[in-house]
């Protein structure tokens, strides 16, 4: 048995663009001569370039957030939403001890007047917890705001 963990950023998330405009894209990207290139690219239209595929909080070869990932694993391995309110409270509870024995302090710097982690609920409680609605069947406790935004 193991446990893994990760991390994830939204703060430079990609925005990619439209389908059609995509296509067009990697046709000039393919082609061969400057005619070729120009050709391709001559088929952008302005209003092309103002409908952005704005980014989803997907894998993108399953399709799934990390919620919907939390809820597959969850279910699989039959983790209660008891266990996982337990393990959120006891990070929660950790989290703010570590900041308040300035455990952080040499290892964040702050930046725009955030000086710690903004999804830390010091005041989190097991009620809080079992009141909060999380990804589709209340399971993403532990995860980000993305796929749980409720418990924040």
């Amino acid at each position: 048995m193991g446990i893994a963990g990760g991390v994830d950023t939204a703060s430079d998330a990609p925005i990619g663009v439209n389908e059609r405009m995509r296509k067009i894209l990697l046709e000039a990207n393919r082609g061969r001569s400057a005619g070729q290139r120009i050709g391709a690219l001559a088929k952008l239209r302005p209003g092309m370039f103002f409908k952005p595929a704005l980014p989803r909080n997907v894998e993108p070869r399953t399709g799934l957030s990390m919620g919907e990932h939390c809820e597959l694993m969850a279910k699989r391995w039959k983790i209660s939403r008891e266990a996982q309110d337990a393990l959120a409270l006891e990070s929660h509870i950790k989290l703010a001890a570590a900041y308040e024995r300035g455990f952080f302090n040499d290892l964040m710097t702050p930046y725009k007047g955030l000086a710690r982690d903004n999804t830390l609920r010091a005041d989190i409680s097991p009620d809080r917890l079992a009141g909060a609605g999380g990804f589709r069947t209340r399971r993403a406790r532990p995860s980000t705001t993305w796929t749980n935004a409720k418990t924040c």
